[in-house]
Order: structure tokens, then C-alpha cells, then sequence
């Protein structure tokens, strides 16, 4: 994702809209009256998105890349909403044809990949960002296993190898890691990401599952090992955000980063049957619970950031016998989207959240979507939701 689509955003939005609170909480009304929103003021032509709503100065026609994620990955879990959700399978495909927007198949230098803006003809295309690549892909491999499209594979698969060229095989300092956006001839910003390579882990991972190809999982243990290595922090039990060829850390503590491995030890642990993973993942949630509960807050970090950790949160929950980190999972959960939809300077009257001042953005719709559909889902099935 560029740099204008990134980081937190203060929470400062007012609005005189009165909203009733329910007296009980439907989470499925929730996300539905969410994704109804999203689908009504977002939605455009070529089935893309637009960026904010309304639109802003310097606002292009579409939606990035990475706010185009955030909606994709809440159609799937609309989509998996018990009983009603398979009336999206047709939201689904439309979603796969808007994704296929951004891939440039014939790049002027490596290998294709997701841009981070559409291509042409409708788009200029954009720098390539290994972060939207990833989580692109495993959108992908979400549709492959709960629609067993396999043309999603086949581009999860390509994905994938646009991805690892991007591992780092010259760095002298914490060698290796996967740059946050692919490198060009002449780039000079060699910065290695805790979220392409945590999630790149869980990517590889998933693709073993998928076609038990050893490639997969060797890749998988790989991009675990480096962000374990080089972005633990010892002192609070949660990693960094990224690594320079200095050796400079970028130090905030993301949520979507803890999420991804937290996913990433869940995976490690179904494939090799290794309880310690579990241990491993229920301690950096245990640690992540505190921070976003009891000191930074949930609200420093961005709703989609948030929804990638929530729902790799439940993923651990099913493998988890912790019943007490298990309720806290889902009592923060809870209590983060019932504060959101209760707070009148974030949720309008047209169940659009405005966590920017006077307007909504993708992204954070999307992931005020996720959140509340997730909270929905059968436990059974939180292995579907990453």
C-alpha cells in the first residue's frame, strides 16, 4: 500500500446523528447493514471501489489496493455468515474480477504481481507492494477453500512467487526478510517488513496445506524464523514493524503484525502437530490483549489492522484449551465493535464509520465489516477466516 493510504488516524470525527442502541447485539445485522453501506456509497464501475466517502481532494478514480483487500476480505466474511451467507457467492466473483484490476502481467522489470493501484487501461498502476501482494493471495486462498475456485489458486500460487523474489539475499545485517515493496534497479530503500514476511509465512503455509507441496512449507518456516529472529521484542513479547540494511528498527507495535503470527504459529502447529506453537501463539495474545486493552488501546491501531488480529485471534482460540485467554479473546473483540457502533462521532446514520474527520474511508469500513461478521461465525469454521 502507498504511503497516503497508510498508518493510524485520530479518532476526532463528530456527528449530530442520533443512534439507538440496540438492546441486544446482532452481529449479523451489524456486518450486513455495514457491507449494505460499504456496497452503496464505495461501490463503482469495473467492480472497483472508491477510496473514501465522499470523495476527497486528490482522490482518483478507484480505491488502492490495499483499502480494495479490506473490502474483499469482508465480502468473504459475509460470505461465511451462517445460512445467509452463500447469497454473496455472487459478490465473491465480482470481488475476484475487481482484484484481477490491479495485477500487471507484463511488468518493465521482474516478476507479475499486484500493483498498488489499478492498471491500465483503467489505471497507471503503482509501485509494488509485497504487503498488498500477500494479503491479496491469501484472499485468494480463502475463495479457493471455500469455493474451490481454482483459477484463486492458480493466482495465489503467482502471487506467491512475485513475493519470495523479493526475499533478501544481500543484507549483512538481520539477512533476509522480505522487502516491504519490490525492489526497482536503482531503489535505495531496503526496508524489510515484519507484515509481508509474517504474513508471507502464513501465505506459504496455507499453500501447503492446500497442495502438500514441500516448496511451501520450507518457505513457510523460513519467513516464521526471520520475523521470530530479527522483529521479537524481548522486553514486551511483540514485534516490531520493520528492519532497515542498517539495522534501524521501526518500532511501533502494529496489531496486524502480532495477528499474522499468531496465525502463523496456529498453522505451524496444525501441519507439524508441535503443541509449543500453541503456547507460543497463546503468549503473544495474552501480551497483545494487554497492550491494546490496557495501554496503547484498540483505537490506536486501524479497524482493518485490528480485524487481521481478531480473526487470527480465533483461529487460535480453536486449537486453544486456555478458556480464560479464549473468553478475552472474544471479550475484547466484542467490546471494541460494540464501542464503535455505539459511538455516534464514528458510526453515521448510513452505517458508514467515520474514523477520519467528515468522511469514510475503505479501508476501515472494510474492517468494521470483518469484525462484526467474524463475531458471527460458527467457531467450527474460524480456520476459513485468514
Amino acid at each position: 500500500m502507498t504511503a497516503a493510504v497508510r498508518g493510524w488516524v485520530a479518532l476526532n470525527a463528530r456527528s449530530d446523528e442520533p443512534t439507538p442502541k440496540p438492546a441486544t447485539r446482532d452481529y449479523q445485522l451489524y456486518a450486513i447493514s455495514s457491507y449494505n453501506a460499504m456496497q452503496r456509497y464505495f461501490y463503482t464501475s469495473y467492480s472497483l471501489y472508491k477510496e473514501n466517502y465522499p470523495r476527497q481532494t486528490g482522490d482518483r478514480a478507484f480505491s488502492y489496493n490495499w483499502p480494495f483487500y479490506s473490502a474483499m476480505a469482508a465480502t468473504l466474511d459475509v460470505y461465511g455468515l451462517p445460512a445467509i451467507g452463500t447469497s454473496y457467492k455472487t459478490a465473491v466473483k465480482d470481488r475476484m474480477i475487481g482484484l484481477a484490476r490491479y495485477w500487471d502481467a507484463e511488468p518493465s522489470y521482474g516478476l507479475p504481481g499486484y500493483s498498488s493501484y489499478v492498471v491500465r487501461p483503467l489505471g497507471s498502476g503503482g509501485d509494488k507492494y509485497n504487503d498488498d501482494n500477500v494479503v491479496s493471495a491469501l484472499n485468494l486462498i480463502r475463495v479457493y477453500r471455500m469455493t474451490s475456485n481454482a483459477t484463486a489458486l492458480t493466482q495465489a500460487k503467482r502471487t506467491f512467487d512475485f513475493i519470495v523474489s523479493s526475499w533478501d539475499t544481500k543484507a549483512t545485517c538481520a539477512p533476509g526478510g522480505i522487502f516491504w515493496k519490490q525492489q526497482k534497479p536503482t531503489e535505495t530503500d531496503h526496508v524489510r517488513a515484519t507484515n509481508a514476511t509474517a504474513l508471507g509465512a502464513e501465505l506459504a503455509l496455507r499453500l501447503y496445506q492446500v497442495t502438500g507441496q514441500q516448496l511451501y512449507l520450507d518457505w513457510g518456516v523460513r519467513l516464521f524464523n526471520w520475523v521470530d529472529a530479527y522483529m521479537y521484542d524481548r522486553s514486551d513479547g511483540m514485534y516490531w514493524n520493520s528492519i532497515d540494511d542498517k539495522c534501524v528498527i521501526n518500532y511501533p507495535k502494529w496489531s496486524y503484525n502480532q495477528g499474522a503470527m499468531i496465525g502463523a504459529n496456529v498453522l505451524l502447529y496444525k501441519i507439524k502437530g508441535e503443541v509449543s506453537y500453541v503456547t507460543k501463539a497463546e503468549k503473544l495474545t495474552a501480551a497483545t490483549l494487554h497492550y491494546y486493552g490496557d495501554v496503547a488501546g484498540w483505537y490506536s491501531q486501524d479497524p482493518a489492522f485490528n480485524a487481521m488480529y481478531f480473526k487470527n485471534a480465533l483461529m487460535l482460540s480453536a486449537v486453544s484449551s486456555n478458556a480464560a485467554l479464549k473468553a478475552n479473546i472474544v471479550q475484547a473483540m466484542q467490546g471494541y465493535a460494540n464501542s464503535t457502533w455505539d459511538d455516534v462521532s464514528i458510526r453515521q446514520s448510513s452505517n458508514l464509520f467515520y474514523f477520519k474527520p467528515g468522511h469514510a474511508w475503505l479501508l476501515q469500513q472494510g474492517g468494521m465489516i470483518q469484525i462484526y461478521a467474524a463475531l458471527n461465525w460458527r467457531a467450527s469454521r474460524y480456520d476459513l477466516l485468514f
